[in-house]
């Protein structure tokens, strides 16, 4: 199990990663072009089973990401609903 989450906030033409550590404080900021394998390339180098948590619009398909493990995956629609139903 890795000792990171990885949050990423998908754009049309980018997606902007976070990484927290094991005491949730930020490590890194960045924001990857949508280029063939750049996603890729840059999660490959967390640990196999690090977390990686998407937010893409409503109504958007889910982008096929996995870093050789399930990552949980939800829209920002989604998360505000979750987020309402734990007030």
């Amino acid at each position: 199990m890795s000792h990171y989450r990885v949050g990423c906030d998908a754009h049309k033409y980018y997606s902007l990663f976070a990484v927290l550590d094991d005491q949730r404080k930020l490590q890194e900021e960045q924001r990857v072009d949508h280029e063939q394998g750049s996603i890729r390339a840059y999660i490959s180098q967390f640990p196999e089973g690090t977390p990686i948590y998407l937010e893409f619009p409503p109504r958007t398909p889910a982008p096929s990401l996995t870093n050789r493990a399930a990552s949980p995956v939800a829209s920002s629609e989604s998360l505000c609903k979750k987020s309402l139903s734990m007030r």
